[in-house]
């Protein structure tokens, strides 16, 4: 879809946005980074970003290495976010500087803070991206009945889910999508990497607008 359309529209947060070509770029620098910091393939990396323009670059960049995301809700408690990033063996941690604060110091010190990637760095060409056969991220239960419980999820299986909601809505590149569900939630991979995969546009709604029915009103009528 980036090749095909570079500048089109890919994602939408506030006033600001990328297109298609900015969105690849982004992407290709913080992939770089993080093979700079001895990720591969299959690794798992930590996820700990407020809503931005750089949360969903840093999504698809683990995957531009091969490696996999484990999302991190900055709501969930100091405790159960060392639990997560321990239970899943996180490589690294990609995280806003303003958040470092979560981290217990075996994770801080593995951290690496999405403001210090300003600059366009870009990866080996012998780098390839994920297959359908690796996993695309591990997401956490509600640990309800107990400790949390990291659930593997393939790229295979994700992509057969996107491709039949794609059909199911008829999302095509002229469609925008507004994603408000937190990262460490399942759906909220439909709200983002469907409108991606279809050319379309992900709306990146800001922290806590799911939960403001007004403001998300007014969101969607003066979309």
């Amino acid at each position: 879809q980036a090749r095909a359309s570079r500048e089109a529209p890919a994602i939408r947060f506030g006033d600001a946005s990328l297109n298609y070509g900015q969105l690849v770029d982004r992407v290709e620098s913080i992939a770089a980074a993080l093979h700079q910091r001895g990720v591969k393939r299959g690794d798992r990396v930590g996820i700990l970003l407020m809503r931005s323009l750089d949360l969903i670059p840093a999504l698809l960049a683990t995957w531009r290495i091969g490696a996999l995301y484990v999302p991190i809700d900055v709501g969930f408690p100091k405790k159960r976010i060392a639990y997560m990033l321990e239970d899943s063996n996180v490589h690294v941690v990609v995280a806003d500087c303003e958040l470092l604060h979560l981290l217990d110091e075996e994770h801080a010190s593995i951290s690496l803070c999405i403001e210090s990637l300003a600059g366009q760095v870009f990866l080996p060409g012998e780098i390839s991206p994920a297959s359908g056969t690796d996993s695309a991220y591990i997401m956490y239960t509600s640990g309800s009945t107990g400790n949390p419980k990291g659930v593997e999820v393939r790229h295979s299986a994700l992509v057969n889910c996107l491709r039949a909601t794609r059909d199911y809505v008829e999302f095509t590149a002229e469609s925008s999508m507004l994603a408000l569900t937190t990262i460490s939630f399942d759906i909220s991979t439909v709200e983002i990497f469907m409108p991606l995969m279809s050319g379309g546009c992900v709306d990146l709604g800001e922290d806590g607008l799911a939960a403001d029915g007004i403001h998300l009103v007014e969101r969607i009528e003066n979309r």
